[in-house]
């Protein structure tokens, strides 16, 4: 099957064979052409580059031609091609390890919060109540402590859902049809943001590269912006604003979105989470840090949720 973008052409091989040829050339193979010496191949080989891969390996040639020896040393001072994929993974593992000897870097907290650690050296932390007694906090780090395993600091961490307990699957509507969304470009600030995440995602096999796929669905960097602040627009007038605070990748599943059936199963909503904690003193919350990637996607539709970028193409 060809593919460009939207259009497809498909050949069926065992369809062609079917129909007679109208060549009415007759051909025949004869035991003499393998023992045809390898030398008289060079006077058939027109093209420089095809005489010189040809005779790579072969040294039956004496002299070569000038030709022959200028494309050689021009090939040899061609840097090696190696995959993107793995390059991607090796300056991920070089990153990682930086990060590792590095310390820890924490976020500025309010005054009513403060940082913690689980661990010696400034590892695992955690960030608590600073109103909290010193016998309440360490009765809230013993338990911590004792479930550590349950939490994730990085995306290494999740273990995930077993499989053959819950997958996630697509079902489609009747009448859709699969999309093939093009690669935009992006600005290097923007792709640099893309191949960190790509990278990550890769390390933890999270997603994989895929060649081909019926839906294709295309990336997008928006903006992360922090608390409301006032800046002085053209006019030196006062105006509030939110600062743009870094970048953040996004997939484009919006089509595909539209083509699948709806969810019966909505999330609460944030007004009937409040009151039930309008009773307690305390209550805590846990970051559902990248939980959508805790629920592998069912083998059949994880084409589906192909997304190309500048690093090539990848499925969940």
């Amino acid at each position: 099957m060809l593919r460009v973008q939207e259009e497809k052409v498909i050949f069926n091989v065992f369809e062609a064979i079917k129909h007679p040829s109208d060549d009415m050339s007759c051909m025949k193979i004869d035991v003499i052409d393998a023992m045809i010496p390898p030398s008289l191949e060079k006077n058939y080989e027109s093209a420089v580059l095809e005489s010189t891969l040809a005779a790579a390996k072969c040294s039956i040639y004496e002299e070569q031609d000038e030709e022959v020896k200028d494309c050689i040393l021009q090939l040899d001072s061609f840097p090696c091609m190696n995959n993107e994929i793995n390059q991607l993974k090796e300056e991920l593992h070089q990153e990682e390890e930086k990060k590792d000897e590095s310390k820890v870097e924490l976020k500025q907290l309010p005054s009513h919060l403060r940082y913690v650690f689980l661990e010696e050296g400034h590892n695992k932390p955690i960030i608590i109540n600073s109103n909290l007694q010193k016998d309440q906090e360490e009765k809230l780090l013993r338990v911590l402590r004792k479930h550590k395993s349950a939490l994730g600091w990085q995306i290494s961490d999740l273990k995930g859902i077993d499989p053959f307990f819950c997958m996630h699957i697509i079902l489609f509507e009747g009448n859709c049809k699969p999309v093939v969304q093009p690669q935009r470009r992006l600005n290097p600030t923007m792709k640099e943001v893309v191949r960190q995440e790509v990278m990550k995602l890769l390390d933890v096999k999270v997603i994989y590269p895929i060649s081909d796929s019926s839906w294709v669905s295309l990336v997008h960097v928006v903006p992360k912006k922090g608390g409301i602040t006032v800046v002085p627009n053209e006019k030196n007038e006062l105006i509030p604003t939110r600062t743009v605070t870094g970048w953040r990748m996004c997939i484009d599943y919006r089509k595909l979105n539209d083509a699948s059936r709806k969810d019966h199963f909505p999330l609460p909503f944030a007004d009937q989470m409040l009151e039930r904690l309008a009773r307690f003193d305390y209550y805590c919350f846990l970051d559902g840090y990248s939980g959508y990637n805790q629920i592998a996607v069912d083998p059949r539709d994880q084409e589906n949720t192909t997304f190309t970028c500048p690093f090539g193409v990848f499925a969940y």
